[in-house]
């Protein structure tokens, strides 16, 4: 499944995604980075879930010029947007074949698909263009239906030195997240 195929995203405000990005981290590199970085760390359970995201792909066109392309994904639980790199290559996979092997249920999106897409607008009308140093005579549009997926995550619990371990890894850069160690 691709992303072209994905026209959920824009039929309901608040949707549980369809597709998921595959992960690029697997659970047995997330064992040796807990076994590198918390040497002795006990109880260590892996679990992976999907976060749900938005990618939205915009246009910059401006007169006698090349159209420019820019993208960002939006975390639907936080709201923050990102510079991203286009998804057209990804092959999505449908989220309910995907193993994951967690009893844990994904966050519940909490922004809607339209905050999410001015979210995605301001970054790339905000950071993107300005810091490009792009002329005023140009507009800026979206292109494409905007993508909901899944980005894979693991959730990593356990003790170290007597302490409660609570890390996220993200699934797709291998980003660590420490909640508590």
């Amino acid at each position: 499944m691709t992303a072209s195929g994905n026209t959920d995203a824009d039929s309901d405000h608040r949707k549980d995604p369809q597709i998921a990005w595959p992960a690029q981290i697997t659970e047995q590199r997330v064992r040796q980075w807990v076994s590198r970085r918390l040497p002795g760390a006990t109880q260590v359970r892996t679990d992976m879930y999907h976060h749900p995201m938005l990618g939205v792909a915009f246009q910059w066109e401006r007169p006698l010029a090349r159209p420019m392309h820019a993208h960002a994904l939006v975390d639907l639980v936080g709201g923050r947007a990102y510079a991203a790199e286009h998804w057209d290559d990804v092959d999505f996979v449908a989220i309910d074949q995907v193993e994951v092997s967690s009893h844990l249920s994904p966050p519940v999106q909490a922004i809607a698909t339209e905050q999410a897409e001015e979210a995605a607008r301001r970054l790339v009308n905000g950071v993107l263009l300005r810091r490009r140093r792009l002329d005023c005579a140009g507009h800026l549009r979206q292109y494409g239906k905007p993508v909901l997926f899944g980005k894979p995550n693991w959730w990593i619990q356990g003790v170290y030195q007597n302490r409660k371990l609570e890390v996220i890894i993200d699934g797709l850069n291998g980003n660590h997240y420490v909640f508590s160690a």
